[in-house]
């Protein structure tokens, strides 16, 4: 039986020739690529706060402990584990405020990874990401897992590496405890952090096993209550204990307790639910190129249909424009253009903006706001640990308005120039066409959208750095196919959960003061370390899109060229000969007809209204 990635490689195949006639031979390549990324793997994160049970979830699933769940320390670093018919654990390592792109990575021993994942980041080495590969049933089939820190403890830096983690996630598994209900912050997390990627996700209520069954399922129906109005995800209660205990021994008893198959089931489904979504983007995308040769064909046939006299009209406005995107092109490699020089002042408008923006909230968070916060009644309560609790959803939401600012901004300037595009095109020629082409960013990678909606994707240089927010300086090919902008704003920090602890071991007799001053001392350092860290991320972003707009541009001018150089070598032949005019006619009324058939064939691919694509 044909699977849907079958399905659509056989019309593109099908539709290839056609397309790359008209120019669209990258665009044939990237959805195929798509297809093949999307077929052979998939991301799910595990994220949830601190000692919910996420690293043993990942082990039971896995099928052995991978990642360390020692009571005493908490994981310090993502984790990424893939499927490797041997087993293979590299961790990538340095410091971000240096370069983003110096990060070095050498292979550990096995026995070692708890060595480079728990513990401050003097402890583990200044390791940013750990990446295992294990033969594991569960990954065999292109599913890789993500281990996160949890958030709400000491550390700052936890916090911010699980938020930059989110959005690399295909499926995001949201782990909850049955000890006791949904928190106020539990919520809140799931509902700014992991509703806002806007990627499918389940809940999983861990530590069932600690309840009786009647009170688990009153849990479990009042953890949907609270999530309902948040979209109502699926909630499945799970003990790891009892899934580890159940690989061990074999008791069914265990199965039946740890829930096993009701979860892997409920991640499974999520998975096919994602891959079922992006096939049908994908089938989108290729009937909006086919549509677009489809509309260059049917001007095709127009033109010839004239008299010799209008065609030699037709051939002398196709070579001016010719010229005006040879000089347009000429303009956008020449720095001192005036396209080039609004380009660039567009761009220092929209840096500048962001810079005021972080300098502005960062100094409000180092001064005024960290001030009430540690002065507040509860700047010292549970060791400190609500201040710092505090100030990671502070950093996190300047964090999110940075990227929105930028987003925001690639928007604005995307927008100007597809005007100047637009003027350039703007001709009779393609008047027939609605918008001839136009430039949209749409993150997490530039867009282009020629003819009549037609999206793709530019570069995967381009696109991988665009995925990841402001910390999307770590090369793509450093993480390979995981994580290009995981590292945070955070990662050179020191943790803070360690250190706090021994802290106030040594301070139970001190005064408040004393206690403030070491939190300051301790703190305040990180969050200016972070905020620099941010400012310098957000430069390199603004650079990269710089270079993948100007990228984008040329791909535009030349696609256009070859659209006109085909028109006008059919009207060429038209002149030339009628009967070799009327058999042209003939050729692309065959080839107008077969875009009718094969877009009407794509769109029965997803036509069945019981589908559960979303």
């Amino acid at each position: 039986m044909k699977t849907d990635a079958d399905k659509l490689r056989s019309f593109l195949k099908q539709v290839a020739p056609t397309l790359e006639t008209y120019g669209k031979k990258s665009i044939v390549s990237e959805i195929d690529k798509a297809i093949t990324t999307t077929e052979d793997a998939a991301t799910v994160l595990f994220c949830g706060e601190f000692k919910r049970g996420k690293s043993s979830l990942v082990n039971a699933i896995i099928g052995t402990e991978l990642c360390p769940t020692d009571i005493g320390f908490a994981t310090s670093v993502v984790t990424t584990i893939k499927y490797g018919a041997v087993k293979k654990a590299v961790r990538y390592y340095g410091n971000l405020l240096e370069n983003a792109d110096s990060l070095k990575s050498e292979e550990i021993e096995w026995e070692d990874i708890d060595k480079y994942t728990m513990g401050d980041v003097l402890e583990i080495d200044n390791t940013i990401l750990v990446e295992l590969s294990y033969p594991s049933p569960f990954l065999k089939n292109g599913i890789t897992i993500i281990d996160t820190p949890g958030i709400g403890g000491l550390d700052p830096r936890h916090a911010i590496l699980t938020h930059m983690a989110l959005p690399k996630a295909d499926v995001i598994v949201f782990v909850t405890d049955a000890g006791e209900p949904l928190t106020q912050s539990e919520l809140e997390f799931y509902e700014s952090k992991v509703l806002s990627c806007g990627k499918r996700n389940v809940v999983l209520v861990n530590k069932s096993d600690i309840l009786p069954a009647d009170i688990l399922a009153t849990h479990v129906s009042n953890t949907k209550l609270q999530l309902a109005k948040l979209g109502g995800p699926e909630v499945i209660p799970v003990s790891a204990k009892c899934w580890e205990l159940y690989t061990k021994l074999e008791d069914n008893d265990f199965l039946l307790s740890s829930n096993k198959d009701a979860v892997l089931a409920g991640i499974t489904s999520e998975v096919e639910i994602y891959k079922k979504a992006q096939y049908k983007k994908y089938r989108d995308m290729l009937i909006a190129e086919i549509d677009d040769v489809y509309s260059a064909i049917s001007l095709e046939i127009q033109q010839l249909n004239k008299d010799s006299n209008d065609k030699t009209k037709v051939i002398e406005d196709l070579q001016r424009q010719q010229a005006a995107l040879s000089k347009f092109r000429g303009d956008l490699n020449n720095p001192t253009s005036q396209i080039r020089l609004q380009v660039n002042s567009i761009f220092e408008d929209a840096r500048n903006e962001v810079m005021n923006l972080i300098s502005h909230d960062g100094t409000l968070l180092t001064s005024t706001e960290f001030d009430a916060l540690l002065e507040s009644e509860h700047g010292l309560e549970n060791e400190g640990k609500w201040f710092v609790a505090q100030l990671n959803d502070k950093i996190s939401n300047l964090s999110h308005n940075v990227d929105n600012k930028i987003e925001k901004a690639f928007e604005e300037i995307s927008a100007i120039i597809g005007e100047n595009i637009n003027t350039t095109l703007n001709t009779t020629i393609f008047s027939s066409q609605s918008n001839a082409h136009k430039i949209q960013l749409n993150s997490p990678s530039i867009r282009v959208i020629p003819g009549n909606n037609i999206t793709r994707l530019i570069s995967s240089a381009t696109s991988k750095f665009m995925q990841g927010g402001i910390l999307g300086g770590i090369a793509g090919g450093v993480v390979g196919f995981a994580i290009p902008a995981l590292a945070t704003s955070l990662a050179p920090i020191v943790g803070l959960a360690t250190v706090a602890a021994f802290m106030w071991k040594g301070m139970k007799a001190d005064s408040n003061a004393a206690k403030k001053l070491a939190l300051r001392q301790q703190v305040l350092p990180k969050i200016n370390l972070a905020i620099t860290d941010m400012r310098n991320q957000a430069n390199t972003r603004f650079s990269k899109f710089h270079q993948g707009l100007l990228l984008t541009l040329q791909t535009i001018i030349s696609e256009t060229e070859d659209k006109m150089r085909a028109l006008q070598t059919s009207i060429q032949e038209s002149r030339t000969s009628e009967h070799q005019g009327k058999e042209k006619i003939a050729e692309l009324g065959l080839k107008a007809k077969f875009c009718e058939t094969i877009i009407a064939q794509m769109k029965l691919l997803y036509s069945n209204p019981f589908t559960n694509a979303q």
